[in-house]
């Protein structure tokens, strides 16, 4: 009976794989979608860091919330540096959050995975949210007053026409992580 039960979850494991390579390629040559080059965590890390050391007085006090999450390399991050109130990962691909969501069950991680359009989704009061989003995304939630009462720490993309608090060179990546404060 054990046996039988690891080669399923190995099966299930495989077909999860399997189903998200294709679904990974599906949205590479879609034509309405933007597509933004993945960056390496280490990349990002140390200016993510010292951006939340420098604004962040209390991070058991707040939220950090992924918008965009994908695979949530940056939840992870946050997640294993800092105490939060909650570390949320939010993405609109069911596959993907059920894939985190399956990978959560094994590595107890801390994360909680949200299957939401960020568009409809409640950014919580008090959060630090990270974002890796186009410009005009980024524009439309900052209109919407989505990030209201939150630090904004926003991987290449600056909000048209506000000027950001801080500015982080990310080395290797020819980007810049930018810090707006709308607490």
């Amino acid at each position: 009976m054990n046996d039988f039960v690891t080669l399923f979850l190995l099966s299930a494991i495989f077909v999860s794989i399997l189903i998200l390579m294709v679904k990974e390629l599906q949205m590479m040559i879609r034509k309405d979608r933007v597509v933004l080059v993945s960056s390496k965590v280490n990349q990002i890390k140390y200016p993510f860091l010292n951006a939340i050391d420098k604004y962040v007085a209390n991070p058991q006090d707040l939220h950090f919330v992924e918008i965009g999450a994908g695979y949530a390399k940056i939840s992870e991050l946050a997640a294993s540096d800092f105490s939060w109130k909650s570390v949320l990962a939010v993405e609109i691909d069911a596959l993907i959050v059920f894939w985190n969501r399956l990978k959560k069950r094994f590595n107890k991680s801390a994360i909680t995975y949200v299957k939401s359009d960020i568009f409809e989704y409640m950014i919580p009061q008090n959060s630090v949210v990270y974002c890796y989003m186009s410009v005009p995304v980024v524009n439309r939630l900052y209109n919407e007053k989505a990030f209201d009462g939150c630090l904004l720490l926003s991987l290449s993309f600056a909000i048209k026409d506000l000027e950001p608090i801080d500015e982080y060179m990310i080395k290797g990546f020819q980007k810049k992580l930018y810090v707006y404060d709308f607490r």
